[in-house]
This record gives C-alpha cells, structure tokens and sequence, in this order.
C-alpha cells in the first residue's frame, strides 16, 4: 500500500500514481455517464462532458501555470525557474475558482439547465470517485490488523481504501436498481438518493481520519458531509411524498 506514494518509473519519465488516479477519474466518469445517460435517456449528456473535460484541462492548466505567479521577480534573471516554478499551496484554490467560474460561464451562456443533470453528474462522479481514491493513499488513524497497514510508525486505517468500498457499494445498489427498474427511485431525484449514500458513507470513514481543525464537535469535512447527507435525505423523502 504504502508503493501508493510512488509511480511507474517509464525510463527518464515517473507517472505518479496519483496522476493515474486522475487520468482514471476523468476516464471513468466520463464513460458512466454515457452509459447512465444511455441507460435514463439523458440528452444532455454531451454538454456534460464537454464542460467536464473542459474544466479539467483548465484545472491542471491553471494550477500548473499560477506556480508561476509567485516567481515573476526572477522572470529576466532566472528565466528557467519561471517556466518550472511548482505549483504552491494556493494553485489548487486559484484553479478551483477558475473552473468555477468557467462552469457558470458555461451555465448561462449555454442556458443549461442542471436539475436534468444532477443525477448525471452525481452517478458519474461517484464512479469516477473510486479510482481516484484508490490511487490516492490517505492515512488515518492507527489501527490494529487487519483494518490497518503497517507503515513507519505504527499501522493505520488506509482511509482512501475504506472511501473505495463505500463507492463500490453505492454504485452496486444504483446497477442493481437500474437493471430491476426499481420503481421507487425516481429518475428525476435518483441522485438524491446517491448523494446520501455518498455522504452517509464518507462521514462513517471519516471518523477514522485525523482531523486538525474542528468546528464544535465535527471537522469542517464532516460538517460538509453532514448537510450533503440532509439535502439526500430531504429529496429523497420528497419523492416518496411526491409518488
């Protein structure tokens, strides 16, 4: 588990295996959801990908490139550390408010319509969510065998593995449901129901993580988890009083 922080060495070349986890979510997301669109009749599907993969690009781009912004007082004395400045702490924040912005761009000029799309979205980021995870390694609290993996130190709970069964268990009782027509889950809301699956499932995990921030008696994660998993629960019982 712990070769996890490593990758495949391709002669001069290292592809991490987080990049892979990456690649393999943007891969796998995109092709459930045209295998869930296939599967509900979802038209909007197209414009889903393109504004994923879009948003994707941009993200690495822009988390790639801001690095840069932290350096311009070498750009005429030390060209070369510009170009290969690393990305800092605060490119991931910088991308995520560019891909944010891009999206609600692409929202109103578009004039897409999310509610047709938020169970696209939410099935086909659950999916893609499950190799992502798996190639992220992400430790939590120690933990005898074997619910825990021996690392420098002690043994702890492979927080990340625990996330991978989670979302394997939830994508299994959406297949399971899809392919017996089940009628109770409405195609409009079904990703009410996944969203508190998904929520439900990662606050459980994150009890085993470590938390150095929290807000009461709940990490701002868990806090987030906790409203994601009442919005579910709220659309699920909407469908139950609407049918």
């Amino acid at each position: 588990m712990s070769e996890l922080y490593g990758g495949i060495h391709l002669g001069p070349f290292t592809l991490y295996y987080s990049w892979l986890g990456t690649f393999l979510f943007v891969l796998v997301t995109v092709f459930t959801a045209k295998w869930y669109a296939s599967k509900q009749h979802v038209e909007e599907v197209d414009d889903f990908i393109d504004v994923f993969i879009a948003s994707c690009t941009m993200w690495l781009v822009v988390w790639k490139v801001s690095g840069m912004l932290f350096v311009l007082h070498d750009l005429f004395r030390v060209p070369a550390k510009v170009l290969f400045a690393a990305p800092t702490a605060a490119s991931g924040m910088i991308a995520t408010a560019v891909v944010i912005l891009y999206i609600g761009y692409s929202i109103w000029r578009g004039h897409l319509v999310m509610s047709r799309m938020f169970d696209l979205i939410v099935v086909s980021f659950t999916a893609g969510l499950i190799p992502y995870c798996l190639f992220h390694l992400q430790l939590g609290q120690q933990m005898p065998r074997p619910f825990g993996i021996a690392m420098e130190g002690g043994q702890f709970a492979p927080v990340n593995v625990y996330e991978v069964i989670i979302l394997c268990v939830n994508i299994g009782i959406l297949w399971s449901a899809l392919r017996t027509r089940d009628t109770t889950v409405s195609k409009t809301v079904i990703g009410f129901y996944v969203v508190a699956l998904d929520s439900i499932g990662s606050l459980f995990v994150s009890l085993f993580s470590n938390h150095d921030v929290l807000w009461g008696f709940l990490s701002p994660w868990q806090w987030g988890l906790l409203a994601l998993a009442c919005v579910g629960l709220w659309g699920m019982t909407r469908d139950r009083v609407a049918s």
